[in-house]
């Protein structure tokens, strides 16, 4: 059996290192980073060139799995630390009895770095907790999917029948009902009536103050290196094959807007059929504001899946519907400070948001 081995990936090599990789593809091979994500991660604002991007395992001449690093900033008390975020974390079924996430992680462990973790698997949550890694409140956020099953065509239905009757009658009456009619109905029936969102397009973006004196950074330079340089492609023939992590996206767009006196981030994105919209960064006043807009989006584009900060609540809850379509979620996060470092000693301090981490991106 070969020797397992650990290759370090720098920024300032990651993307040479993923077209590599791609054209040394053999038949069941794994490549450890798209193509589209490694031209993205050298763009990042605040990456040095020599920071780790990427550990890859490999037996032998071949890949059997890979742990990405995202560098990033948090502050604390007006300071400013790099940290960073896990990405791509994956060892294929058959390698994972021979330890290989738990050396991949341990390698990472070993650069001396703050590391966090956004909504790991239940079995690398497990394999985190044994090194060491807390884990954080979880931070919740405002999902309806109509192709879930816990929204049943019934509650909807009945949600219609209280505020829109005859729209409701117009439902009943098709036979064989889909999803796009039931779009079709749904949007016009929560957008009935009310003030506009008014949106426009945003020429620039200042981001937000942080929530807390303690807390991961998203700035301007993060906002625009995001809009600018996404790490998806919509090109089927720019996909990375045989990456774990699917890189190709049917729609994939940022829309930066003005809206009510602030600004919103809402990504539209269509995969396998299915289309999301789901509000990222925002700074906003008024969540009723930003509900509208979340809606106003998802009527346009026909919407399967939308997703609104926590902070809608008490708008979602004025609409009996709204409250029979919305359900709370949660994103779970896990951190590992350097251990003596003033970060460690003050983990209880860390203020979270729905839009930290890699997640946001893809």
């Amino acid at each position: 059996m070969s020797r397992l081995q650990i290759q370090s990936v720098r920024v300032a090599e990651v993307a040479y290192f993923a077209q590599q990789a791609v054209d040394k593809l053999g038949a069941g091979d794994i490549a450890p980073v798209s193509l589209a994500r490694a031209r993205a991660w050298t763009a990042n604002p605040h990456a040095k060139p020599d920071d780790v991007a990427l550990l890859v395992a490999y037996m032998g001449t071949r890949c059997v799995g890979y742990f990405g690093l995202l560098p990033s900033l948090m502050q604390i008390d007006g300071k400013l630390e790099p940290v960073h975020w896990t990405s791509t974390y994956y060892v294929p079924e058959e390698h994972r009895s021979a330890g290989v996430g738990a050396l991949l992680v341990m390698r990472a462990l070993a650069l001396r770095l703050h590391i966090a973790v956004p909504d790991a698997s239940e079995e690398a949550t497990a394999l985190y907790e044994k090194v060491g890694f807390a884990a954080l409140p979880d931070v919740n956020y405002l999902e309806f999917d109509l192709q879930d099953a816990n929204l049943p065509v019934r509650a909807l239905r009945r949600g219609l029948r209280r505020v829109w009757p005859a729209g409701a009658q117009a439902l009943e009456a098709r036979s064989g009902l889909g999803l796009a009619p039931l779009r079709a109905v749904l949007y016009k029936s929560l957008l009935s009536g009310g003030t506009p969102s008014g949106a426009l397009r945003a020429d620039t973006i200042r981001a937000p103050k942080p929530p807390g004196d303690f807390s991961f950074v998203r700035d301007t330079a993060t906002l625009e290196w995001m809009l600018h340089h996404p790490w998806v492609t919509t090109r089927l023939s720019e996909r990375t094959p045989a990456h774990y992590f699917d890189d190709y996206r049917e729609r994939f767009e940022y829309r930066a807007l003005s809206v009510g006196g602030g600004f919103a981030i809402v990504r539209v994105k269509r995969a396998r059929g299915r289309t999301d919209v789901e509000i990222l960064d925002h700074d906003v006043a008024d969540p009723g504001v930003l509900l509208r807009l979340a809606l106003e989006t998802a009527q346009e584009v026909g919407a399967d899946r939308v997703c609104v900060p926590a902070r809608c609540d008490a708008e979602v809850g004025r609409s009996p519907l709204l409250r029979r379509l919305f359900r709370t979620r949660a994103r779970s996060y896990m951190v590992r400070f350097v251990p003596g470092s003033s970060a460690a000693s003050q983990i209880d301090r860390l203020e979270l948001r729905y839009s930290d981490g890699d997640l946001v991106f893809a």
